[in-house]
């Protein structure tokens, strides 16, 4: 992986998917960024499989 990234996300509350940009600096991420289509707030978690391949989870306000 390179030091920053890409990861598509889906949005819980509306399903559009996006990409947000990571950087591969540490194991685990959380942020929150809006959804790029109904601006709703998301909780975005990035963790990394020992291969260096990200995953994102993403839960709204009410999870």
């Amino acid at each position: 992986m390179n030091v920053s990234d890409d990861v598509d996300v889906q949005c819980p509350y509306c399903g559009s998917v996006f990409t947000v940009a990571i950087e591969a600096y540490e194991s685990r991420q959380e942020f929150v960024e809006d959804c790029a289509v109904c601006c709703r707030p998301l909780t975005i978690v990035i963790t990394f499989d020992e291969g260096g391949t990200a995953h994102a989870g993403v839960h709204g306000e009410d999870e």
